[in-house]
């Protein structure tokens, strides 16, 4: 392991960041402008795009009718 080496020099404010990042997640979160933004891109806007295309071209291909190895009819 890298920490049995007496080489390696242990930099005090990287430990610290690595413990506040992995161990004490919740006391250090806060809900800012950018946390809110992220969360509404991937809870809300992401999956109502992936919705809305995948809605859309569905309804345009009739895979009724599809081979195997074919290319989807698509209607216009």
């Amino acid at each position: 392991m890298a920490k049995d080496s007496p080489n390696l020099k242990v930099d005090p404010a990287f430990e610290a960041w690595a413990e506040a990042r992995t161990t004490n997640i919740t006391p250090n979160f806060r809900w800012t402008r950018r946390t809110m933004r992220q969360a509404f891109v991937f809870v809300v806007a992401f999956p109502l795009a992936v919705y809305y295309v995948s809605s859309k071209y569905d309804k345009s291909v009739d895979w009724s009718k599809q081979m195997r190895n074919s290319q989807p009819e698509i209607k216009k």
